[in-house]
């Protein structure tokens, strides 16, 4: 799991970074092959979306 720290220090945008981890963790969701797989990236998701929700109110 890439953190936003690193995105950061590449002179990126936290909010972007976190958007694309979203969609990515979405998008690997989709095309899992066991329950298990999307469950867990849908978890992911999830955890993207909060640190996202955290960083807009902070």
């Amino acid at each position: 799991m890439r953190t936003a720290k690193s995105a950061i220090a590449k002179g990126g945008d936290e909010r972007a970074h976190l958007q694309r981890c979203i969609d990515r963790e979405r998008r690997m969701a989709r095309t899992a092959w066991t329950v298990e797989a999307m469950r867990a990236h849908r978890t992911l998701a999830r955890y993207y979306e909060l640190r996202l929700l955290a960083f807009e109110l902070y």
